[in-house]
């Protein structure tokens, strides 16, 4: 009479790890890029072109930062390389007339920038701190921190995340708080408007595209 063998409890956990993994990778295999990339949340608008911008609450005030995204078709690493080369902002981002970095170490730095602000009303100065940290995912972020100024609020913020090697997406948040005696509504605008200038003037630098849409 013949014996059967059963299999012991170790050789029963392999085949069972090794089924589980042989059905893992044929499930990534039939799913879209996107899926196994994570959603970044592009939505047609954002892949024909259009700069989405919106308005998020800043604690501590009734006054609202400016947020815009767009899809810029540049690698991620060129693009990042524009966002910090500080001292060049002067050059191409909207009402900029001065952008000196005053120390460096990579891509931390603390600058000086000049500002005109509603349409020319006021010109803004601040020392900027600003300091790279990774995002989640494949995001890169660079934060802009207000030192000292004459204005009682700054903060930026960039998000540069890869969505493929010729493509990528970028968002920016602004919040400033000028001491001026205007309503919030009116300075939240400024600053979504504001968000979205910027962008343009971004897209325009890498791939020379004029502020036709969004």
């Amino acid at each position: 009479m013949e014996q059967t063998t059963c299999p012991d409890s170790v050789t029963v956990m392999k085949r069972f790890r090794m089924l589980t993994l042989c059905a893992l990778v044929s499930a990534a295999a039939v799913l879209p890029a996107s899926a196994q990339a994570g959603d970044l949340g592009i939505t047609a608008e954002l892949r024909d072109g259009h700069i989405i911008s919106s308005r998020r609450a800043q604690s501590g005030t009734s006054v609202q930062r400016g947020r815009a995204m767009v899809v810029i078709d540049a690698p991620a690493d060129r693009v990042y390389d524009v966002i910090q080369s500080y001292g060049l902002y002067k050059e191409f981002l909207p009402n900029f007339e001065t952008s000196r970095v005053l120390s460096q170490r990579g891509a931390s730095a603390l600058i000086f920038v000049q500002v005109k602000i509603m349409k020319g009303a006021k010109t803004i100065w601040a020392e900027l701190k600003l300091k790279p940290r990774q995002g989640s995912g494949q995001t890169r972020v660079i934060e802009a921190k207000l030192m000292k100024g004459n204005v009682d609020h700054f903060e930026a913020l960039w998000e540069i995340t890869p969505i493929s090697e010729t493509q990528t997406l970028v968002g920016f948040e602004i919040m400033v708080d000028p001491d001026l005696p205007l309503p919030a509504g009116f300075i939240s605008d400024e600053n979504q408007k504001t968000a979205r200038k910027t962008l343009r003037a971004l897209r325009e630098r890498l791939v020379g595209i004029k502020p036709s849409k969004g």
